[in-house]
This record gives C-alpha cells, sequence and structure tokens, in this order.
C-alpha cells in the first residue's frame, strides 16, 4: 500500500485546531485591569462630600497592650541608677532616680490596672489615650521637672488581606484610620482585585462578627459608617475571575486540554505517515 502524505494545506487544517487552542488558553490568562476609585464623582473642577463622622475614640480596656516611654528632660536625668521595677528607686540619703524603661509594653489586666516602674500600680481602664497620659503626668511630675510621656496601643491593629501588594497585620497609626488608609498600608489592591466589593469583618456584640460589602469605585464610601476603621477590623480584596483563571488549578487544567489536543493531532500524524 502506498505511504500517504499530507499536503501543506491538509497538514494546516490538521494543526489549525492546537493553534486555536492555545491562543483561547491564553487570552484566559490576559490581566484585567480594575476601574479607578470613585468612579461616580462627577469631572468638576472642585466637588465637597460631606464624610460620615468618625467613631468614639477607643478607650483602655482588659488585655489592652500599651507602649509607654518617659523621657526627663532635666538635669536629674544624668543621675539614673539601675532601674528597679515597680517602685521608686531612691532613699532620703539620695536624690538619684530610677528612669521607666524606654518604650516598655505593659498588659492591662482583667481588673484595668497596669504595674509601672516609679509609680506602681494605676488604674487606666476605661481612660482614652490623652486621659491617661495625663494621669501619668501628674504622677511623675512627682519625681521629674520638665519630661516628655509617649502612650499608644500596640494591639491595636487592623488586618487586609487578599488582593493587596502586602497583605498582614498593620498597627492602628491613628483613632481616624480610614479604609484606604489601610489599604495604602498594604501597598494598594492590585489589578487583580475587586473593588466594588470589598469585604469588611468587624467584631460584633458577643462573640459574633459582622460583615459588609463596600463599593470603593463610589463616593458613597464616605458615608458609609465603615470608612472609619475599628480595632481589629479585617479588610479583604476578594480576586477577579482574571485571577482565578490564572491559579495553578486552572493552569493545570489547561495544560492538560492543550496536552490532550496535542496527543491526537500527533497520533494522526503518525498513523498517516505524516512523520
Amino acid at each position: 500500500m502506498p505511504k500517504l502524505y499530507f499536503k501543506p494545506l491538509k497538514l494546516l487544517k490538521a494543526i489549525m485546531p492546537v493553534a486555536v487552542a492555545a491562543q483561547l488558553l491564553c487570552s484566559s490568562c490576559h490581566t484585567a485591569y480594575a476601574p479607578s476609585y470613585f468612579m461616580d464623582v462627577p469631572p468638576v473642577v472642585d466637588t465637597v462630600v460631606t464624610t460620615v463622622a468618625p467613631y468614639n475614640v477607643p478607650k483602655i480596656k482588659y488585655g489592652d497592650i500599651l507602649s509607654l516611654s518617659v523621657v526627663p528632660l532635666d538635669q536629674m536625668s544624668n543621675l539614673y541608677q539601675a532601674p528597679v521595677a515597680g517602685g521608686v528607686a531612691y532613699t532620703s540619703q539620695t536624690t538619684q532616680l530610677s528612669p521607666p524603661p524606654s518604650g516598655n509594653t505593659f498588659t492591662v489586666d482583667k481588673n484595668g490596672i497596669v504595674e509601672i516602674p516609679l509609680i506602681g500600680k494605676v488604674n487606666l481602664s476605661g481612660l482614652t489615650i490623652d486621659d491617661a497620659k495625663e494621669l501619668l503626668r501628674e504622677k511623675y511630675a512627682i519625681f521629674y521637672k520638665s519630661f516628655t510621656i509617649n502612650l499608644s496601643f500596640i494591639n491595636h491593629q487592623i488586618t487586609v488581606l487578599g488582593e493587596v501588594a502586602r497583605p498582614g497585620n498593620y498597627i492602628m497609626q491613628t483613632d481616624q484610620m480610614t479604609i484606604f488608609d489601610a489599604l495604602g498600608l498594604a501597598g494598594d489592591i492590585t489589578v487583580y482585585g475587586k473593588k466594588d466589593n470589598v469585604l469588611l469583618l468587624r467584631d460584633s456584640s458577643g462573640n459574633k462578627k459582622h460583615l459588609v460589602r463596600l463599593n470603593l469605585n463610589s463616593e458613597s464610601i464616605l458615608k458609609s459608617p465603615y470608612y472609619y476603621l475599628k480595632e481589629s477590623d479585617v479588610v479583604y480584596v476578594e480576586p477577579s475571575k482574571a485571577k482565578m483563571a490564572s491559579t495553578d488549578a486552572y493552569k493545570a487544567r489547561n495544560l492538560a486540554i492543550l496536552s490532550t489536543v496535542l496527543s491526537f493531532v500527533l497520533i494522526i500524524l503518525l498513523r498517516t505517515h505524516t512523520i
């Protein structure tokens, strides 16, 4: 029986399905760029939007971790002894003082008490950071003539997950941190993230979580009660379909399909003695 040979046109027809399949598979992985923020803001020179009022300033409570540093500014700062934790480090025979460790952390116990070097136990429960600083200032005034106090929460964090450049936990730098501040810390939403359907998880009463969807493409977000974040809020940016298509699972499936098509074409070519 004579050997059969494909003409160039027939060979092209045999390979065409492979090329089409490859093109379809590659097109599914193209990057889809997300729209910008505030898409519904009119293109005028100046637009004024009244935002929602910030929520109440957080108060110190059980379990909070505070960072405290006291920096003396008078001449007595050169007369320090070795630190003595939990009490005053001077006697009637000396004026040498032991400053509190700089930048140490203290945990508020179940009674709202914090035990601090030099001044001992102090009840800070229910106070704002500013109120607590004033109380500590009064107590430290016994030991220092001129000093500065730095006090802040270090356990008040927000979490940003999903399609952002740097997902992770971030300390709240201010009591008025907005959702855009959080996204800025996380490096902004990637081109694969859905800006019109961002999920926010917030602690509710009891052991409940409040979930809400936010549209960052609309200026209405500025009026949302979730525009300002609270301690322990979780922001999740959902990936788009383009991102899902680029995952390993989809790639593995697409490669399997392509491999099957190539195998089929190869079998045909071998049986017809074209190769």
